[in-house]
């Protein structure tokens, strides 16, 4: 999936995730399993490589990492609601 949030302060990126389904039975919770970012701004992704500069700030920031993750979750509600409000509407 792919989502557009803000990161850093007000810095817009397009991030393409991974949702793993959990397993209740043996104690996993479902949640984000992998994150990239794919997209800066609104122009899309130039670089051949990774942003490791980009990377290095997101983990040098506090919590940032936790807040990334948290709005993706909050995307993957929102779009698994919209998907069954469209099939039933």
């Amino acid at each position: 999936m792919r989502a557009n949030i803000t990161i850093l302060g007000g810095l817009p990126v397009e991030i393409e995730y991974q949702w793993e389904r959990g397993d209740r039975s043996v104690g996993l919770s479902e949640g984000i399993a992998d994150w990239e970012i794919i997209a800066i701004g609104h122009l899309p992704r130039v670089f051949k490589s990774r942003p490791d500069w980009l990377y290095r700030r997101i983990e040098a920031t506090k919590g940032e990492e936790d807040r990334i993750i948290s709005d993706l979750c909050d995307h993957h509600s929102s779009a698994q609601w919209a998907r069954r409000s469209y099939r039933y509407g």
